[in-house]
């Protein structure tokens, strides 16, 4: 999810279980964000120490999904402020893109009609561009919605924030998309003060046929109220879960309280699910689950793993049990982000948090075959 001001860290890690089927040595391979891409390095923590930036401005895997199944299950993920990583047989790919990343915030990865959709904007709390004369005066490049092509290996802006807001200064810092309608969030200054705007449009059209040259008139826009956004984002009870995401933690201990947010192959705005029943209880964790028609999965951010199916090539575990596993172990102040299933390999962000800032950010990759089905029957 993107936001226009800082995470909050209200919880403590709290075990998942005493249980699981670590990591062998040898089969997985760490890398770390550089200015130039990714470099591969020993242990997270060897990564070059690099000044502590608010989340928005760090250069970090900040989205990750895959595309259907129809389709063969691409995989791929946002790097905020640099490009869009590939994962194929090959191993990882960065393409980037100035025009769109330099100096802006992305994330919120999407899928129309199987082709990656994303958002970018810049912070107001802390991006410094986003005033300068020059960028407020190019109203051309306050990009908002972009797709990438994968056979081109180009990215094309969708809809810019004027597309939807006459407001100077607006940049739309979040959106949620149902697979119909999509409601944003639009942030912009006026007299010196942060406010916010909030619509819901459709188009026309396919998404994937719009232009910021004629967005406007190619969409059905209105406005509304703040509440309304809201609800879109709003924490679902995990009860309301699908039944195969109920089934993956159902051996999460109930003194164990969680948010996950879940996305599926090739779909819309991934949906949050709590197993949070009182109000005078927080999340100890937070985990992404990710599923397809072969598997479920869902990674903590303790680097426990579960994992219910079969990959690509491979039996079902356990006749159809769920697994767990535990990813290499992150030092203090880590955590494991957003994560991707390709073939037989599993790539999972990692970044190092500092209260509300962000220090040294990368991606492990492991060998899921050489883990899971050698192990366990």
């Amino acid at each position: 999810m993107l936001v226009g001001s800082c995470r909050e860290k209200e919880y403590e890690f709290t075990p998942i279980v005493d249980f699981a089927q670590p990591v062998k040595p040898g089969i997985h391979k760490w890398f770390y964000f550089s200015e130039s891409g990714f470099e591969q390095v020993d242990k997270p923590e060897y990564a070059p120490v690099i000044q502590n930036n608010p989340w928005t401005e760090c250069v970090r895997l900040s989205a990750a999904g895959i595309t259907s199944d129809g389709s063969g299950n691409k995989a791929y993920g946002i790097v905020s402020g640099m490009g869009l990583l590939t994962f194929n047989k090959n191993g990882p790919e960065l393409v980037k893109d100035i025009s769109i990343f330099e100096n802006r915030t992305a994330g919120n990865l999407v899928f129309v009609d199987d082709s990656p959709v994303f958002s970018v904007y810049k912070s107001s709390f802390f991006n410094e561009t986003l005033s300068s004369e020059k960028y407020k005066n190019a109203l051309n490049q306050h990009h908002f919605l972009i797709q990438y092509d994968e056979r081109s290996k180009i990215f094309y802006p969708l809809l810019d924030t004027t597309n939807l807001s006459e407001e100077e200064e607006a940049e739309v810092v979040d959106f949620f998309w149902d697979g119909f309608d999509w409601t944003c969030e639009v942030k912009y200054i006026e007299r010196g003060k942060n406010l916010c705007a909030y619509y819901k449009w459709v188009p026309n059209y396919s998404v994937t046929s719009l232009t910021p040259l004629k967005g406007s008139k190619e969409i059905r826009l209105q406005e509304i109220e703040a509440e309304d956004f809201r609800r879109t984002k709003s924490l679902e009870e995990f009860s309301k879960a699908p039944e195969n995401l109920q089934n993956v933690l159902k051996d999460v201990s109930s003194r164990v309280y969680f948010n996950v947010e879940a996305g599926v192959a090739g779909g819309s705005s991934p949906v949050v699910y709590s197993n949070v029943e009182n109000q005078d209880k927080v999340a100890s964790i937070k985990g992404k689950a990710l599923s397809c028609k072969n598997w479920t999965s869902v990674l903590f951010e303790d680097g426990t793993f579960y994992f219910q199916g079969a990959i690509k090539g491979q039996r079902v575990l356990r006749a159809g049990k769920p697994v767990v596993l535990r990813l290499p172990k992150l030092p203090d102040n880590y955590v494991y982000t957003s994560y991707v299933i390709t073939g037989n390999t599993l790539y999972a962000g990692w970044e190092e948090e500092l209260f509300y800032h962000t220090g040294r950010t990368g991606f492990v990759s492991v060998n899921l075959e050489d883990t899971l089905y050698s192990v366990i029957q």
